[in-house]
């Protein structure tokens, strides 16, 4: 009973290894082929493993890219959260939650495009899930109202705009051949955001 108990469990384990790897094949494909280019054939290639493996764990690419993506993505806003909230004070999370993008923008460009660009044309649990942490980071940018000491806060749409500008300009650089560094766009961002919330003074502050 134990030893089938074990390899039960040994071969779950590596069924999601394998599912982990295919998932983020298919994002990578997606990121330098397009989403609707997908094939099972083209994800376990670039994964390393047979079509058989696909086919074993997944019915159909669609599938795999909303697997990948569900589970990078939200390890990726993990772990930018994680990094703002270790700074004092918003204004300086927002610029370290930016660096963070900037770096997985230009070391994972492939997977990057994966994530950024193609999940709009990907199925609903991939969709879902970049609404759910776009609203997540939303609450994030909104706590700068904690911060504000002035009546004349700007109203929750505020943060979702801020993100949109944020999320337009990573998709921008990620389409734009021998861009400069993302780095060189944080400050106008950093700018606009802070302008928002603290008003003009304290952003130009920010860029002296």
């Amino acid at each position: 009973m134990t030893e089938n108990r074990d390899e039960s469990e040994a071969r779950e384990d590596s069924d999601a290894r394998k599912r982990r790897i295919l998932g983020l094949a298919a994002l990578e494909a997606s990121g330098e082929e397009g989403y609707r280019s997908l094939t099972g054939e083209k994800i376990a290639q670039r994964a390393g493993l047979g079509a058989e493996s696909f086919y074993a764990l997944f019915d159909e690419p669609a599938a795999c890219y909303a697997s990948g993506y569900v589970a990078t993505a939200e390890e990726f806003a993990t772990e930018l959260l994680a990094a703002a909230q270790r700074e004092a004070g918003w204004t300086l999370g927002m610029r370290t939650g930016m660096h963070e993008l900037g770096k997985f923008l230009e070391t994972e460009p492939l997977l990057a495009r994966g994530i950024f660009l193609e999940v709009y044309l990907a199925e609903e649990d991939a969709t879902a899930k970049r609404d759910e942490i776009f609203e997540r980071l939303s609450r994030a940018v909104d706590t700068a109202r904690r911060e504000n000491a002035s009546r004349h806060s700007p109203p929750p749409i505020a943060a979702r705009f801020i993100l949109n500008m944020i999320e337009a300009a990573a998709t921008k650089w990620l389409r734009t051949e021998d861009s400069a560094p993302f780095a060189e766009a944080i400050p106008d961002l950093l700018y606009v955001a802070t302008t928002f919330y603290f008003g003009r003074e304290a952003a130009e502050k920010l860029v002296e």
